[in-house]
């Protein structure tokens, strides 16, 4: 017996940002990784999230989720969708959801609104290859990774540069890049917080642009500390749906909601 509801996070209808969907699947009997995956592929939305309902009422809780075309290992917006519904329906959240590679998504609730924390990733600044203006067609003004293959590398661009109709080679990305790409515009006229603007790119891990992407403002926010010493503030995804989220960096934490 399965379960399927589809939640929506990341929205903010004032400023016409309709944020991401994700399709929740509650299930009873097992289901393998090949049904899960082909689930996901007939869904319309950008994550799918597998939840076992004999799970869901333990503080502990394995999550999984997947896209279109493959597994993902980390998800903030499928993860906070399955703790807004989960908190609406069953009244619990539980206090840690366990990835399938064994990472724990910390979860907070205040004024029943529920908020992912997550290890603050660092990076580091590097000189972009060559290849990378290829992808972009604008000028990079600073380049970071946080190193390991199959994770994160920044673009930073001129905030003057209308970002929502950047034109990215998807195709010249996935053949020359291992980890996902995130061009980011960082405003720094508020000197108490931040307000950034971003779009992510991963056709590595089978999404070409993500709608929304908590996951990422784990590597992002560490970075505004970097570079200017704020803690806290505002992150808008440019990509076609549009999303709104905030965040707080507390040391080597990260506050998603």
């Amino acid at each position: 017996m399965q379960q399927l509801a589809v939640q929506t996070v990341f929205a903010n209808p004032s400023q016409n940002l309709n944020g991401a969907t994700a399709l929740i699947v509650i299930y009873d009997t097992a289901l393998t990784t090949p049904v899960m995956q082909r689930i996901a592929t007939q869904s319309q939305h950008p994550a799918t999230v597998f939840l076992k309902r004999s799970q869901l009422n333990k503080p502990h809780c394995p999550i999984r989720w997947f896209n279109s075309q493959c597994e993902i290992m980390r998800c903030g917006h499928g993860t906070l969708a399955a703790a807004k519904y989960l908190l609406q329906n069953y009244n619990y959240c539980p206090r840690l959801f366990i990835t399938n590679s064994h990472e724990h998504f910390v979860m907070k609730v205040k004024r029943k609104v529920a908020q992912l924390e997550l290890a603050a990733i660092k990076s580091k600044r590097i000189t972009a290859c060559a290849s990378l203006q290829e992808v972009l067609p604008v000028t990079i003004s600073d380049y970071y990774s946080a190193g390991a293959k199959n994770s994160y590398s920044i673009a930073l661009i001129n905030q003057a540069i209308a970002l929502h109709s950047l034109e990215v080679d998807i195709k010249a990305l996935k053949q020359s890049h291992n980890n996902a790409l995130i061009v980011l515009q960082i405003n720094t006229q508020d000197k108490q917080q931040c307000t950034a603007c971003f779009r992510y790119f991963a056709p590595q891990f089978g999404v070409d642009e993500d709608s929304a992407t908590g996951s990422a403002v784990a590597v992002i926010a560490p970075l505004i500390y970097q570079l200017y010493g704020l803690t806290m503030g505002s992150l808008m995804q440019q990509s076609p749906r549009g999303a709104f989220m905030h965040y707080k960096l507390d040391k080597h934490r990260v506050l998603i909601y």
